[in-house]
């Protein structure tokens, strides 16, 4: 099963220059701010985790991180 994360800054703006990365993998925005993040579920019952890590300049002009996990479930077939 392929699944898709969305990802972004405020109201999904290219201009705090947000760098997105989706499990060490980093996917670029598109022309609204936003990465899309697509791969396949692992095959396994369970439950997993995306860590998403945002990189952007706050309206001060400084650098700031934010770290979220993602989490979902395999269901048994």
């Amino acid at each position: 099963q392929e699944m898709e994360i969305m990802a972004g800054v405020g109201a999904f703006s290219k201009a705090a220059k947000p760098e997105i990365v989706f499990s060490g993998k980093t996917i670029p925005i598109d022309e609204s701010g936003v990465a899309i993040y697509k791969f396949k579920a692992s095959g396994n019952p369970g439950k997993y985790i995306v860590l998403v890590k945002i990189t952007y300049i706050d309206q001060e002009g400084k650098e700031q991180m934010l770290s979220k996990d993602v989490e979902y479930t395999v269901a048994k077939d």
